[in-house]
């Protein structure tokens, strides 16, 4: 079995691969957020977060 890389079925999608690989890098690369440093605390957690309604109604 012999592939004819004359016929556009097979053309098509070799030269059409290398600039969807350079488009998804360059949108990947340019749209993307730098990620934000996480902030490390060692000991106990000074802050209370926000309680709901429904406990704050409990009392």
């Amino acid at each position: 079995m012999e592939i004819n890389f004359k016929q556009p079925k097979y053309v098509l999608p070799l030269i059409l691969l290398p600039f969807l690989c350079l488009f998804f890098y360059a949108w990947q690369s340019g749209f993307s957020k730098p990620k934000q440093a996480v902030k490390e605390t060692v000991g106990l957690n000074g802050s209370v977060g926000q309680v709901s309604t429904d406990v704050r109604k409990n009392n």
